[in-house]
């Protein structure tokens, strides 16, 4: 039988959260005076949500620019399937505003991953090329 990574399983219940938390049906809070709370919102949930993606697919090791790519191009993916589907739930409208936010939050979280990677020891050298890089 095949190891689960504890990557794979945090990555699969962190996307499974996001996707509980946009598309059940309860009552919006009031904001307050903190106008762009949702926007932050989004920002954060995606740029943990790529964070993840990367460190479950290449590890503690910098993965390629290419790979960085398709790590935000399916989080880019996802937000737009993330926002069509809001518009069907009560109290909740797609916002192009709340996909903008995702984007630069899934693009930040790969900073992030990249900063981690550059840090971490015993790592392979940064933004090696795939043909360097080791496989899984």
């Amino acid at each position: 039988m095949a190891r689960v990574r504890t990557s794979s399983v945090l990555l699969a219940a962190y996307w499974l959260a996001i996707f509980l938390a946009t598309h059940v049906r309860r009552p919006m809070p009031s904001l307050g005076d903190i106008t762009y709370l949702d926007k932050v919102a989004h920002f954060v949930a995606f740029a943990g949500l790529t964070t993840l993606m990367a460190w479950t697919w290449h590890g503690r090791r910098a993965p390629p620019v290419r790979a960085l790519i398709v790590c935000w191009a399916v989080a880019a993916l996802y937000g737009i399937v993330d926002e069509w589907t809001q518009s069907f739930v009560p109290n909740r409208r797609a916002d192009i505003v709340d996909y903008l936010a995702d984007l630069a939050g899934a693009a930040f979280g790969l900073v992030i991953h990249a900063g981690w990677s550059a840090l971490a020891p015993g790592r392979a050298s940064n933004w090696e090329s795939e043909a360097d890089s080791p496989t899984r």
